[in-house]
């Protein structure tokens, strides 16, 4: 029988972030499905934090029944930042996971803080510059960071993982030669005039990622050199430029070119935290009065002076001719399979809806819509980063190969990318036919026993992150109607909540399991760092009996550790959770041991 697929968005999530300075005025507040934040609540906030301070600590993390509260402090007295964070997507697992989970957060904010505005004005503290700039630049990564909500009519995006998930930072497609071809030819057909072509820079000495909705295609090997952290921020504020769409009416064309960027950030908190470079990365980032572990800060590695940098980003969309005839693609499998099913049968009801004024809205899109749809999913994010024309004699940043004085080069602008793009364009061209074809990793996810819905890596020392089956997806059904659309993001916001809710991946913590009512979630890691989240549909397979896909039933899971279990103990959980564990082992034991996840 076709799955049914009844996602449940209840209420939604809601989240507050505010930047306040030293004396508690907010320089930076944003909100989601949360009511506005009064005065006497930023102050209490503010006076939480002072007089724990005097006490040498600060509660990092206060929990509610449905909402969580975290605090962090950063720089010195007379120059410090407090970040609160108020949400309640993280309402749920142990305190001590929760407190690392939502410091990631806050130190994913704190560092875009850095990016954006860097130490020394952060030390300085000018109220109404901090809120100019924090405004119009920092909102993007802070919507990045927290989980995107499942919002109807929202064409079921599948969410980004990246930034979301604690000890992650970029978020990659699967590797594919069409997309490294389009960044090289996008790169040698730059001006001869620019920093970054017609000198022989490219593409190796560019600093340069194509993206598509905020993950990572293709990179030059200066960018992959950059902090993972750093690459994921200015990620972040490229996915934002660009005409506003039905789905992202916050893109502007004012991101196309961004100035004054502060990199290395760890390099700009070493200035918050001491007022001058070389502090290791421990001392410029971690917070007052937190003490986490693990820890995701290095005590001995010297952070470089930051230096300032321009981040260049273009939207690229495709040509008529680049997408091909709407009616040459092929409806999913998800989609076959339901209008196989619902062929021929036609209610009562339906003439009647038929026969109204809304009588057109049932019917099939034209080629034209199709293929607007189709050109807004795939478009493209070129982006360059460029040192500022004119930097005084700072170092340059590791792994760019451009003089710190290099005030005789010409600066490239954004036409300049769009030039590109236009020379560029049969290999542009082959990425776009190229994007979305191919079992995008179904095939990895069949294994031997039964097969996985979908599936999480994650690398520990390189903080890559890849999501199996690829979440580009192309149908002939629109995007809030295609089935298999559906059941590609409900199955990732599954593995997304779990690997929120669960205590994370370990050397002590080697494997670990859920068995909820339709669906199962099994984790393993291996030894060389590399994490495997698999999700089995109960529904589908013929062993297990359970209700349809999209019932969120949180009642009667269980969650162990089998490596915890004392000997002789079962639980009814436990034949579910060896056949998931066991197909992700499958899983990974077909990965290749890479230092590149991507690859």
């Amino acid at each position: 029988r076709a799955p049914v697929l009844r996602w449940k968005a209840g209420t939604g999530m809601g989240y507050f972030v505010q930047i306040a300075n030293d004396v508690g005025s907010p320089v930076f507040q944003a909100a989601k499905n949360y009511p506005d934040v009064s005065f006497a609540s930023s102050a209490l906030f503010h006076a939480l934090v002072t007089a724990s301070l005097e006490q040498g600590f600060v509660p990092s993390v206060l929990r509610a029944q449905d909402a969580t509260i975290a605090l962090s402090v950063h720089g010195p007295k007379g120059g410090r930042i407090s970040i609160a964070l108020v949400t309640s997507e993280l309402a749920a697992g142990q305190t001590r996971d929760l407190e690392a989970e939502l410091h990631w957060r806050m130190g994913v904010v704190y560092r875009g803080a850095l990016l954006i505005a860097g130490g020394e004005l952060l030390r300085r503290q000018p109220v109404e510059p901090l809120r100019r700039l924090l405004s119009q630049r920092l909102a993007p990564i802070v919507a990045n960071v927290m989980a995107e909500e499942p919002l109807p009519g929202m064409g079921a995006r599948v969410p980004r993982l990246g930034l979301a998930l604690c000890g992650t930072a970029v978020e990659w497609l699967a590797c594919s030669r069409h997309a490294d071809a389009a960044l090289d030819g996008l790169l040698a057909c730059l001006p001869a005039g620019s920093r970054a072509g017609g000198g022989g820079l490219a593409p190796a000495g560019a600093l340069a990622v194509l993206a598509w909705r905020g993950r990572a295609l293709a990179a030059t090997p200066a960018w992959q050199r950059l902090s993972a952290m750093d690459r994921a921020l200015l990620l972040s504020l490229a996915e934002e430029v660009g005409p506003g769409s039905f789905e992202r009416p916050g893109r502007s064309w004012a991101l196309e070119e961004v100035d004054r960027l502060w990199l290395p950030t760890a390099g700009a908190g070493s200035m918050h935290a001491t007022g001058a470079g070389g502090a290791s990365e421990a001392e410029a980032l971690r917070p007052h009065g937190v003490r986490l572990q693990p820890s995701h800060f290095s005590e001995t590695s010297a952070s470089a002076r930051p230096q300032q940098y321009r981040l260049l980003s273009v939207r690229l969309f495709p040509s008529t001719d680049a997408l091909g005839d709407p009616r040459s693609i092929e409806a999913c499998a998800s989609c076959c399979d339901w209008m196989g099913t619902s062929s021929g049968t036609t209610t009562a009801s339906s003439h009647d809806a038929a026969a109204g004024p809304l009588a057109g809205i049932d019917q099939p899109p034209s080629p034209a819509e199709v293929a607007c749809f189709q050109a807004e999913e795939v478009s493209l994010v070129f982006s360059l980063l460029e040192p500022e024309v004119g930097e005084p004699g700072s170092p340059a940043l590791a792994g760019s190969p451009h003089p710190a004085n290099s005030e005789a080069a010409s600066g490239t602008s954004a036409d300049d990318l769009f030039a590109s793009a236009e020379l560029c364009g049969e290999k542009l061209q082959d990425l776009w036919r190229g994007l979305g074809s191919g079992d995008g990793g179904e095939s990895l996810l069949r294994c031997s026993s039964g097969d996985l819905i979908a599936a999480v890596l994650v690398h520990e020392a390189s903080q890559d992150t890849i999501l199996l089956p690829s979440p580009v997806h192309r149908c002939t059904q629109l995007p809030w109607t295609c089935l298999g659309r559906q059941r590609k993001a409900a199955a990732a916001r599954r593995l997304l909540y779990w690997i929120h809710a669960l205590p994370q991946l370990s050397l002590q913590r080697s494997q670990q399991y859920i068995c909820c009512e339709t669906y199962a979630v099994g984790a393993v890691r291996r030894e060389d760092g590399v994490h495997c989240w698999g999700i089995v549909d109960l529904d589908l397979d013929p062993d297990w009996q359970g209700g349809p896909l999209g019932e969120e039933t949180a009642g009667g899971a269980g969650m162990a550790s089998l490596a915890e279990k004392p000997d002789g103990r079962t639980s009814p959980d436990d034949g579910r959770a060896c056949r998931v564990l066991s197909l992700v082992a499958e899983l990974m034991q077909r990965l290749p041991r890479s230092s590149d996840l991507r690859t």
